[in-house]
C-alpha cells in the first residue's frame, strides 16, 4: 500500500492543487453560485463514500415531517443518482428501479410514499425544476452535495467518520479525500458519525481542534442503530425471524455488502453469530447474475444447516430488480435497516438548530 501511495503521491499533489483552486474560484467569487429562496439541506462529506449521508437524510426526512413541521409532501430529496442508466433530470416514480434513479434515491422513494424524489447532475436546475413541478415544496434535501459548488445550500450539513481522526489521510487517488481539510471551513454544522457511544469531553474537544473550527460551527456525534429483520421480497414464502432469532441459534450468516466501508457493519455481526462469511463488492455494486451464481455457491458450501443471507437496505434496492429476483427467491435473504442514533443531547440540540433553520426560511 505505501509503494502504491508513492507512485501515485504526484497525482495527489496535482488533484489537490486542482481542487484548491476550483474552490478557491468559488470563495473569491470568479465562479457564482446559486442560492435559492426555499429552505436547502446540503447534506455531504469531503470523504469518499462511508460516513452515512443516506440515514442521515433520512434522519432528517423523518424529523421534520414526524414534528408536523413540515408534511412529507412537501418535501423533496434531490441527488445526482448515481450509477444510474439515466441522465438529466428525472422525478422518480413509485415503481422507479435503481437503474433509472440510482439506489439511495429507489431507497427513499420506497420507504416514504408522499416524499417526492429527483436526480440531476445538475443541482442549481434540478431545484429550479422541482420548484417548477412542485409549487408547494417547502424544504428540498441536497443529497451528496457538499462539493457542487453551482449550489449554495441554505444549510451545508458536513458528516465525518469518527475514524478519519485517528489514521493518515490522503487526497485522491493516493487517499479517499475529495478535497482538502480546508473545505471544513463551508460547512454550517458538522456530524461525527460512526461515533462512540461514550465520548468524553476531553475527546470532543480533540476533534473539534483536529477540524479547526470557528467556534460558530456546531459539531455533534451520532452513531447508527439496527433495526428488525425485513424480508428482500414482500411474497416470499420463506420464513423470516426476528434478528435475535439468528443471533441465539447460532445461524451461519453470509453477509452481502456493497459499501465504501462495510468495516462497521462487519464488526456488528462479527460480535453476535457463531459464523461470517463476507462476499464484499464494490461500492454501488451492480449485481449480474455471475453474483447470484456466485452467492448461491457461497451459501450452499456452508456446512451449517441454520444459515440465512444478510445483506444492507443499500444492497437490496439493487437485488430487487428484474432478471435477478427469480434464483434471489430461493434464498432466504434479508436485511436490517438502519436508523441514526445521537449521543448523550446531541440530537436535541441538532435538531433544534434545523428547526430554527427551516422556520425562519
Amino acid at each position: 500500500m505505501q509503494f502504491l501511495r508513492m507512485i501515485l503521491w504526484p497525482v495527489s499533489i496535482l488533484y489537490g492543487m486542482g481542487s484548491y483552486f476550483f474552490h478557491w474560484l468559488y470563495n473569491v467569487g470568479v465562479l457564482s453560485s446559486n442560492s435559492f429562496e426555499l429552505p436547502t439541506i446540503s447534506v455531504g462529506n469531503i470523504t469518499v463514500g462511508g460516513t452515512g449521508k443516506t440515514p442521515h437524510v433520512e434522519y432528517l426526512i423523518r424529523m421534520l415531517s414526524d414534528d408536523g413541521l413540515v408534511m412529507e409532501e412537501n418535501l423533496a430529496t434531490l441527488s445526482r443518482g448515481y450509477g444510474r442508466a439515466t441522465s438529466g433530470f428525472l422525478l422518480a416514480k413509485e415503481d422507479a428501479t435503481s437503474f433509472e434513479v440510482g439506489d439511495e434515491p429507489r431507497q427513499f422513494r420506497k420507504k416514504y410514499k408522499k416524499l417526492h424524489v429527483a436526480v440531476s447532475e445538475d443541482r442549481s436546475e434540478g431545484i429550479a425544476t422541482l420548484m417548477k413541478l412542485i409549487p408547494n415544496l417547502s424544504v428540498i434535501l441536497l443529497d451528496d452535495a457538499f462539493q457542487h459548488r453551482k449550489v449554495k445550500p441554505g444549510f451545508s450539513l458536513l458528516l465525518i467518520d469518527y475514524h478519519f481522526f485517528s489514521k493518515p489521510q490522503y487526497l485522491l487517488p493516493t487517499g479517499n479525500m475529495r478535497e482538502p481539510m480546508s473545505g471544513i471551513k463551508r460547512a454550517d454544522t458538522v456530524i461525527v458519525t460512526n461515533s462512540p457511544s461514550l465520548l468524553s469531553p476531553i475527546e470532543r474537544r480533540r476533534i473539534r481542534k483536529k477540524m479547526n473550527l470557528s467556534s460558530h460551527v456546531n459539531v455533534y456525534h451520532s452513531g447508527v442503530s439496527y433495526g428488525e429483520t425485513c424480508s428482500l421480497f414482500i411474497d416470499s414464502e420463506i420464513q423470516i425471524h426476528p434478528k435475535k432469532y439468528y443471533f441465539e441459534n447460532e445461524y451461519s450468516v453470509l453477509l452481502i455488502t456493497g459499501l465504501a466501508d462495510p468495516t462497521p457493519l462487519n464488526d456488528y455481526y462479527q460480535k453476535n453469530v457463531k459464523e461470517l462469511i463476507h462476499l464484499k463488492f464494490p461500492d454501488h455494486h451492480e449485481y449480474t447474475m455471475e453474483d447470484i451464481k456466485g452467492i448461491q455457491k457461497k451459501f450452499d458450501n456452508i456446512v451449517n444447516n441454520n444459515k440465512v443471507v444478510f445483506t444492507t437496505e443499500k444492497d437490496a434496492m439493487r437485488l430487487s430488480v428484474p432478471g435477478l429476483i427469480r434464483p434471489l427467491k430461493d434464498l432466504p435473504i434479508v436485511y436490517l435497516p438502519i436508523k441514526i442514533v445521537f449521543n448523550n443531547e446531541d440530537g436535541i440540540k441538532f435538531n433544534t438548530e434545523i428547526k430554527e433553520y427551516v422556520t425562519k426560511n
